[in-house]
């Protein structure tokens, strides 16, 4: 005589539900990739508004106002991971405090272009993701400016 089944056995189960957590795992390691992603994007798209900040910054300047700031064969350097910023030319605070740029550090320098007097090369970089002293990512901008 033949036993009619119904329902699942206890194996069946098993299977089901080790089927089914290997795509809940999948799923969820998938969502865990996309923050990491999108927090690596979001740091990267800050920097480089530091950075066009910088550049349009100095773009509204003329060439003897930025002699006069004394900014020209310069290197300044903003670390907004410290506490306490540099204050001169060209530095801004408003950034010093706020979480998002915490491991950042944006470096101008404006150089007098050596083929041509007239222009000036622009050049600024941000560095981000900052782990102990280093800062593994960076984002550099180049411009020239006319008199």
């Amino acid at each position: 005589m033949k036993k009619d089944r119904e329902g699942f056995s206890l194996l069946e189960a098993l299977v089901a539900l080790g089927i089914l957590s290997f795509i809940v795992a999948a799923i969820l390691s998938g969502f865990s990739a996309q923050i990491y992603t999108n927090t690596k994007i979001r740091e990267k798209n800050l920097a480089i508004s530091l950075a066009e900040e910088r550049i349009e910054e100095v773009l509204k300047y003329s060439r003897d106002q930025l002699n006069n700031m004394g900014v020209i064969n310069k290197t300044i350097v903003e670390d907004f991971s410290k506490k306490t910023q540099t204050t001169g030319p060209l530095v801004s605070s408003k950034y010093a405090n706020l979480k998002d740029y915490r491991g950042m550090k944006r470096t101008t320098v404006i150089t007098q272009d050596p083929a041509n007097s007239e222009l000036l090369d622009i050049k600024v970089t941000v560095e981000y993701g900052k782990k102990g002293n280093k800062y593994p990512f960076k984002v550099v901008l180049v411009t020239k400016r006319g008199g």
